[in-house]
């Protein structure tokens, strides 16, 4: 056991180490190291293209956003909705005012927000709903997007179905 003495103190090292990283994890919040804390989630945002985190955000202060935006420049033909659907314009005006969010009609646009707008249904219009459905497994074997298509039905109308530029709809057949 020559390396007896070593092993001991790479243990005693590690042990070190662990208990630093415990405390420094308490210190920000967190139990896990390497995990943001609430308060730090809150200010800041991850790129959905690159998934670069942006941290030190400021909703209230449109000027902390010009990180954000510079970064949608790197990624060309994208827009700020695509990197960073939660810090739009629209999206900050609905976490500030959250009064205003039954008064703006924002379409859900991943499974989550589509999520979040079912639940915000009454009740009876929900039970309504599974029942046009066919029942609860039914309901529950559709994804949160098709349910919340099933609460707000909508009308598709195809461009192929609008005149175009004033001249009727013509046939695809060739003369």
């Amino acid at each position: 056991m020559a390396r007896g003495q070593q092993a001991v103190q790479a243990q005693q090292k590690n042990a070190k180490k662990k208990e630093k990283e415990r405390k420094a994890a308490q210190n920000k919040g967190t139990s896990q190291p390497g995990v943001l804390s609430a308060a730090a989630a809150a200010k800041s945002a991850k790129c959905k293209i690159c998934m670069q985190l942006m941290q030190q955000l400021a909703a209230d202060k449109p000027g902390s956003l010009k990180p954000l935006t510079a970064h949608v420049g790197k990624h060309k033909g994208k827009a700020m909705v695509d990197c960073f659907p939660d810090w739009t314009p629209e999206a900050i005006e609905l976490r500030l005012n959250p009064t205003a969010a039954a008064d703006a009609a924002i379409e859900p646009y991943d499974e989550y927000s589509a999520e979040v707008a079912v639940k915000a249904y009454a009740i009876e219009e929900r039970k309504a709903a599974i029942e046009e459905t066919g029942g609860k497994d039914v309901w529950k074997s559709k994804s949160w997007m098709q349910r919340y298509n099933i609460m707000n039905p909508k009308e598709v109308v195809f461009k192929a179905d609008k005149e175009v530029k004033g001249k009727k709809k013509q046939s695809h057949k060739r003369n």
